[in-house]
């Protein structure tokens, strides 16, 4: 029944994101499918980008947990700071590399960037690189509430930001007529809305609470 209580959550915590994903791809599909492409160019890059910072968010959630098994909040919380601050260096630092050399990263996928794909994809990427130190604070948390225990948690705060980010993506590439731009942007709004939100949930401290009482 734990493993139940804490693993369903995480799992639907999966679910939601892939379900902000694939709302991205049919709008994009709506408009242009050179778009589509571009967006799975990025994706995998930043697939391979996010590896450190999830790393560091995993390693994160197992020192939580100990610090939490040892009643030892103070502990938790120094853990979460030098995970954020970790996250945020490393993923900064891809980002900046993502961001100044993404015509050749392009290139490496065979794609001219002055074509429309290409203009397409460097859009995209570009966007995902400014966005990367906002997700590296968003992946420390998950390592916080997953560590603790706290799966709800985080479930709670991405289905609020992804249930969000659909109708801002419709709004702001159709009704405002932002297109590709205005689907994508509102991608790493919802990221800024999930830190902000974790931010919230970790000063309000039951996870702590969780953590000490599993």
């Amino acid at each position: 029944k734990q493993l139940w209580n804490v693993g369903a959550p995480a799992a639907l915590d999966m679910v939601v994101l892939n379900a902000g994903f694939l709302s991205i791809l049919g709008m994009l599909g709506h408009i242009d499918q050179a778009a589509v492409a571009a967006h799975g160019v990025g994706l995998r890059v930043q697939a391979l980008a996010f590896v450190p910072g999830m790393s560091v968010s995993q390693a994160t959630g197992a020192m939580v947990g100990n610090a939490l098994g040892a009643g030892n909040i103070d502990e938790a919380r120094r853990v979460l700071r030098s995970g954020m601050a970790l996250c945020m260096v490393i993923m900064g630092t891809l980002a900046a590399l993502i961001i100044t050399q993404a015509p050749f990263i392009i290139g490496l996928f065979n794609i001219d960037v002055n074509s429309n794909l290409g203009g397409y994809a460097l859009q995209w990427m570009t966007l995902l690189g400014v966005c990367m130190p906002i997700v590296g604070v968003w992946v420390a948390f998950v390592g916080l509430f997953q560590g603790s225990g706290a799966t709800k948690t985080s479930l709670h705060i991405n289905m609020v930001a992804t249930t969000a980010q659909i109708p801002a993506s419709y709004i702001l590439g159709f009704i405002v007529g932002w297109g590709t731009w205005g689907v994508w942007v509102a991608f790493p709004a919802s990221f800024a809305l999930k830190a902000a939100m974790g931010a919230v949930a970790y000063h309000r401290g039951g996870w702590a609470k969780t953590g000490i009482n599993a």
